[in-house]
């Protein structure tokens, strides 16, 4: 999984500050501000186009007054929990819980079309059920929040409602809150469906079949309980493949690692049987500490990778068989995490630029430096591997190593008593074949600190789901007081596509991609032009183009501003696929994100509906 977006800390997130500007809370202030203005100042064109100046400022005045001073201080939350009632009643009857039946059809039928001996199966049926759980919430959502009260508008049956003595806010937060509450429960339901369907499908047994030679070694290590040699076997074939496992002279031992799992194995001297273990490693949640990155060029001063051509720039990559080095530091490292040495986990690009020995891989060394200036010992003995691309390579460096020290004496040291300074600690990475590149970016390396239980990290990935679920169907809401069930359908799902394509838009706007706004890339598009090429267009239609492209995408950055970028909260299921825990910041700032969502777009929908009934 790329690392491309960095998340940081939740304080450093929120308030303003140099490396990240504003600051999500200043963000929030501003972007409600203006919403805010040009909400009221489109309210005073269209009264003042139909009462006049003076009389469309009195009713703008009028209705912002009525609103801060009557109807948000008596907001009922009796009378809200009235309308939420109905609204659940309302979407029962119109059988939304055939959903979750779609769904359950959808998992009994996935083994057909699922790939079962892939390399990860883990992460294939985790994307499963997370695309498809979201998929069918964000409909169900939509069609319920978006459809309703239209409808009761059109049916007349709004009346029984407003009759009574409930206000607008009442009718837009309770529809809100019944909508979200039948949705919830649907998601709960498939998210316990989900887990079952992952942890049995995934769940095998291996049992090892016992040769003449392995019952003689095992005989052996019986009679003695110490063995000359490793005990070396296979185990059976289950789920489409089968283990190689070593055995100990204790009798304990590990299977090889096959499709992203292995077992602990044991011998049994009671039974005279090998005894394998449950599966480990394919459903966990992987606690990723991460360092910046720097690199050397290939005469060994600071600079940049190097561009191998490719189209996504995430990777920079380093010459082989020079001083070309990628540099993670890592800070305020903990020794109660490292207690076993440290644990790296790479995921590594090769970009050859010729064949090389296909049997022996391209080699890399991996080195330890102690970024302490006066330090007696300077680095660690350099470390080959080989690196392996498209999976996660893990390396274990003991706390026990041997170092290099000023005279260039080797001595074995404590990793972290010789080679770190007060939990700083620098890897390096070099690529040791001439003519070959390794590819890297910061999220490409990292040390492992531990692992924790994989079903609250899946619950986790379930709370991504409903946040979004919670701002769609306040969007539909929204929407659905002032237009017609087809037009707010499609107003609620051009917000989540644009949200799904905020970030688009800014990199754009600041040139990290290339091609230009919309009406410069139409042009390219039929001049066949690629994104760097010229515009064969005269200077003043080429410079005019560009700054209406940039007023469009300056009004889509705006709003894109406005509206929640729904991609961030689909990294959630990838944390979980890929393994990964989701961090209780990450957490936080998509859930402060949701609310502070939830709280302008009601209060919207509010003042629609209440500029809507005293249109009527």
């Amino acid at each position: 999984m790329a690392l491309e977006n960095e998340i940081l800390p939740f304080l450093q997130w929120l308030l303003p500050t140099l490396n990240v500007g504003m600051g999500a809370l200043l963000k929030f202030f501003a972007v409600s501000a203006i919403l805010a203005a040009v909400g009221f100042f489109i309210s005073y064109l269209y009264c003042a186009a139909r009462y006049g100046p003076a009389e469309g400022f009195y009713i703008v005045a009028r209705v912002a007054a009525g609103i801060l001073g009557d109807d948000l201080p008596s907001f009922s939350l009796r009378r809200t929990y009235a309308v939420a009632r109905l609204a659940i009643q309302e979407s029962i009857r119109r059988k939304v819980l055939v959903a979750f039946a779609v769904f359950v059809v959808v998992l009994l039928f996935a083994g057909l079309f699922l790939d079962q001996q892939s390399d990860n199966p883990a992460r294939i049926y985790l994307d499963f059920v997370f695309g498809t759980a979201n998929s069918m919430i964000f409909v169900l959502a939509i069609f319920l929040s978006t459809f309703s009260l239209p409808s009761d508008i059109k049916n007349r049956t709004i009346y029984t409602v407003v009759t009574k003595p409930v206000r607008a806010i009442e009718i837009v937060a309770g529809r809100i809150v019944g909508f979200t509450a039948i949705s919830t429960g649907l998601l709960v339901v498939m998210g316990l469906t989900s887990w079952l369907f992952v942890v049995r499908n995934l769940s095998h047994e291996h049992s090892v079949e016992i040769s003449e030679e392995l019952k003689a070694q095992l005989e052996q290590l019986q009679a003695s309980g110490k063995s000359s040699s490793t005990i070396v076997g296979v185990t059976s074939r289950d789920s489409h493949h089968r283990h190689e496992f070593t055995l100990g002279s204790n009798g304990l031992g590990n299977t090889d690692i096959k499709m992203g799992h292995w077992h602990s194995v044991r011998y049994d001297k009671d039974s005279k049987t090998v005894k394998v273990g449950p599966h480990q490693g394919m459903l966990l949640a992987r606690v990723p500490k991460y360092g910046q990155l720097t690199f050397f060029d290939r005469q060994g001063h600071p600079g940049q990778g190097i561009s191998v051509g490719k189209e996504w720039t995430y990777r920079s990559y380093i010459e082989g068989q020079t001083q070309a080095r990628a540099i993670w530091r890592f800070e305020d490292l903990e020794r109660a995490d490292f207690q076993n040495g440290l644990t790296l986990e790479l995921n590594l690009r090769i970009f050859r630029t010729h064949k090389g020995d296909i049997k022996q891989g391209v080699q890399g060394e991996i080195e330890i430096f102690n970024p302490k200036s006066n330090a007696v010992y300077v680095r660690s003995v350099p470390r080959t591997f080989t690196a392996i691309e498209f999976i996660s390579q893990e390396l274990t460096l003991e706390r026990k190593i041997k170092a290099i020290d000023r005279n260039n004496s080797v001595k074995e040291v404590d990793l972290f008593d010789d080679l770190t300074d007060n939990g700083k600690l620098e890897i390096r990475i070099r690529c040791a074949h001439p003519g070959q590149y390794f590819g890297m970016a910061k999220g490409d390396l990292f040390l492992r600190s531990g692992d924790r239980p994989f079903t609250p990290n899946f619950i986790k990935g379930f709370v991504g789901i409903w946040l979004q679920l919670l701002m769609v169907t306040s969007f539909g809401v929204m929407f659905s007081t002032v237009l017609t069930a087809p037009v707010a359908l499609l107003a609620t799902m051009s917000n989540v596509v644009l949200g799904f394509f905020a970030k688009s838009v800014s990199d754009i706007l600041t040139g990290e991609s290339q091609g230009g706004g919309p009406i410069e890339a139409t042009i390219r598009m039929f001049q066949q032009l690629n994104l760097t090429a010229e515009l064969e267009l005269p200077a003043l239609a080429e410079s005019t183009i560009k700054r209406v492209d940039n007023t469009l995408l300056g009004s889509m950055q705006l709003l894109s501003e406005a509206i929640p970028n729904f991609r961030s909260y689909l990294e959630s299921a990838n944390y979980v696929a890929y393994g990964y825990d989701i961090t209780g910041n990450m957490l936080l700032q998509q859930t402060l994100i949701a609310v502070a969502c939830v709280f302008v777009v009601s209060l919207v929908g509010f003042v629609l509906l209440k500029t809507r009934e005293i249109g009527a």
